[in-house]
């Protein structure tokens, strides 16, 4: 957590390299709330430097099975220059290969997770963003919005998440970790 020069508390990234991964990797997040949320909207103020990427999640219904932390459920993510995606993320790419030791390759075997990995872009595009960018990710059923500042990016139909916990994401490269900072971060029911 930081306070600006304006008074306001952030919650920030504060970590600027990728960490050394014994496992697979994927982005920074966090997560909060209660795994059996439905129909929510997650909102909140970014603030980004130059090629800084940050985002909101929501539907957040797996964090990996010990070897990894990549998630599955939906992630909506906007960088400093405006260009924004909306994705389906569905945990590692290849989930049946056996990686980790015996006991994580046990726990690949019992999962029997035969659906499709990796990440599904829903939609993608470009914004214009000013210093502060107004996020929110809103999922009702099966039809999963995206706004920024107000307005309605992306709308698409897609149930693969029906429930999960909401989430705060910071984008990566191999060299580098964006330090997005969140403002008023509001999560409520719809």
């Amino acid at each position: 957590l930081t306070r600006g020069a304006d008074g306001l508390v952030r919650l920030q990234q504060a970590v600027p390299i990728p960490t050394i991964s014994w496992a697979p990797d994927w982005r920074p997040y966090a997560i909060l709330g209660d795994e059996n949320w439905a129909d929510i909207e997650v909102s909140t103020r970014l603030l980004l430097e130059g090629g800084d990427t940050g985002g909101v999640m929501a539907r957040v219904n797996h964090v990996g099975t010990g070897y990894g932390f990549v998630p599955k459920g939906y992630s909506f993510e906007i960088d400093a220059a405006g260009a924004w995606r909306l994705v389906s993320v569905n945990g590692k790419v290849d989930k049946g290969e056996l990686v980790g030791d015996s006991e994580q390759q046990e726990i690949i075997r019992a999962h029997r997770d035969t659906s499709p990995g990796g990440e599904r872009e829903l939609a993608s595009g470009v914004v214009e963003v000013g210093e502060r960018i107004e996020l929110a990710l809103r999922c009702r059923g099966d039809r999963i919005r995206a706004l920024v500042d107000g307005a309605l990016v992306a709308e698409v139909r897609d149930g693969t998440h029906a429930r999960g916990m909401a989430g705060l994401i910071a984008g990566q490269t191999e060299t580098r970790v964006s330090r997005p900072a969140f403002e008023h971060i509001d999560i409520r029911p719809l």
